[in-house]
């Protein structure tokens, strides 16, 4: 394992003492997040998560609400991509439509560093770069899906 995957698994411990990363990277069996996803994305929690979104979707039909699912990535260095494949027919099941940036996301900002797409130093989330591209990709999906142009004559 080298100081890139330290990098990307630990990054804001990276950013203050990248030895330290490197240690936690080669010392530790235990991974928090990725257990804690695998049971976000065990099969049974998709089976419920699946009859959860059903019944929002009925929700929202019979409520003459239009609706859509917008899919954005916390980082580009994590295994969003893999989960986004996993949950796509699940919502496709559901009877939603979805928006998945994420491949727009990565074809942008793909030479960037994670210090320039996470928020702050202390915050690894989505920062301004990402999250614009999200609004960019989201508005061009509601204009072409007239979802402004409906809004717009309800508020009329």
């Amino acid at each position: 394992l080298n100081a890139s995957d330290a990098a990307i698994k630990y990054p804001n411990a990276y950013k203050v003492w990248p030895g330290l990363a490197r240690f936690l990277l080669n010392n530790t069996n235990s991974d928090a997040y990725s257990e804690w996803l695998d049971k976000i994305y065990s099969e049974q929690n998709l089976i419920a998560y699946q009859k959860v979104l059903s019944q929002f979707h009925e929700y929202l039909i019979q409520n003459n609400i239009k609706s859509f699912i917008v899919m954005t990535p916390a980082s580009l260095h994590g295994s969003d991509k893999k989960h986004f494949n996993i949950i796509k027919p699940i919502i496709n099941q559901a009877g939603f439509q979805y928006l998945d940036v994420y491949d727009s996301v990565e074809s942008k900002f793909k030479n960037y560093s994670i210090d320039e797409l996470q928020a702050n130093p202390a915050n690894g989330h989505p920062g301004n770069l990402m999250t614009s591209e999200f609004a960019d990709e989201t508005e061009i999906y509601l204009q072409q899906n007239n979802y402004l142009s409906k809004l717009h004559k309800k508020r009329l």
